[in-house]
């Protein structure tokens, strides 16, 4: 349904009829009707001699002005077709000495990366602010856009913890020197299209206090990391207002998280305010008054409590 000049390639593959991988670098079927005539997309079947898919794009009702069946907006010659489902990437945190990283502590993130990874997401490794940024950049440019987020690292109100200094922060929590990143620069990101998240997006931060208005360190109570990405970037946010730690059944994580707090869900949404502004005019020794309507928008937050227990795949 949507397109791109970059694509997400599968693997080179090889068996006794040779190399099977062809157009737009997905697996052909030559069984059917034919060489080159079959294409097996992740998610539907694509019909090279109509130029039409089998079946409906799972995302056809977000893209109402094309064809349910159209191959890359119907510019095939420029245009590659993306698989059908936008991008999930999950981080796993990790810092250096000085930090409240220990090697258990990076393993264990890395392993509920890696759990997430068999769910479908994008799994990336990151020590610092700039290498978040990175990874949603490279993501946005692989896949066209960003679905869902899960950050697994240390953390608490004011942003996600890695290197010293060098974290991921709020807009409000700026730091002098180092590879830190915060929420302003990742706006500017979306600004300049090389991030893109989709309409439905959903971030769930996985680290302590990610949503604890009552962090002494905020100069406001609504600027919690959580609460400050859903009102920056406009997608909606999960965070927790204590600690948290897995869920384990029979010595085992279950993929799931708890929290000796709330876990909360901000959800944005823009409301219009229209008022009226009274202007004077003159014109030699004429004077007259007009009035106009300015209408502003303002972005609030919807905030839901969600309990103690999540599955940050499945929010």
């Amino acid at each position: 349904m949507k397109s791109l000049l970059t694509y997400r390639p599968k693997q080179p593959c090889t068996n006794i009829g040779g190399y099977r991988y062809f157009f737009n670098g997905q697996e052909g079927d030559n069984e059917v009707f034919g060489e080159n005539s079959l294409f097996a997309f992740e998610y539907r079947m694509h019909d090279a001699r109509l130029g039409r898919f089998w079946s409906v794009d799972p995302l056809a009702d977000k893209y109402p002005w094309n064809s349910t069946y159209a191959f890359g907006e119907n510019t095939p010659i420029w245009a590659r077709e993306l698989e059908g489902l936008e991008a999930k990437i999950v981080i796993a945190g990790s810092g250096g000495s000085g930090t409240h990283y220990s090697q258990s502590d990076i393993n264990a993130f890395n392993a509920r990366a890696l759990m997430m990874q068999k769910k479908g997401f994008s799994k990336a490794s990151v020590h610092n602010g700039q290498m978040l940024l990175s990874a949603f950049r490279e993501v946005t440019k692989r896949d066209g856009s960003i679905l869902s987020i899960i950050t697994y690292a240390h953390g608490g109100a004011i942003g996600i913890f890695l290197d010293n200094d060098e974290g991921f922060y709020t807009t409000n929590w700026s730091m002098s020197t180092g590879k830190y990143a915060d929420m302003n620069m990742l706006a500017n990101e979306v600004k300049k299209y090389n991030v893109k998240f989709e309409e439905n997006a959903t971030w769930v931060f996985a680290s302590c206090y990610a949503a604890n208005s009552e962090d002494g360190r905020l100069s406001q109570s609504n600027e919690s990391i959580a609460e400050n990405a859903a009102t920056t970037l406009n997608i909606t946010t999960i965070g927790s207002t204590g600690p948290v730690f897995p869920e384990i059944v029979n010595g085992k994580e279950t993929g799931r998280l708890k929290t000796d707090g709330t876990f909360k869900k901000f959800e944005p949404y823009t409301v219009t305010k229209t008022t009226v502004v009274k202007e004077i005019h003159s014109f030699l020794f004429i004077k007259w008054t007009k009035y106009k309507q300015v209408q502003t928008d303002e972005i609030k937050v919807k905030i839901t409590d969600l309990g103690k227990t999540i599955d940050p795949s499945n929010p």
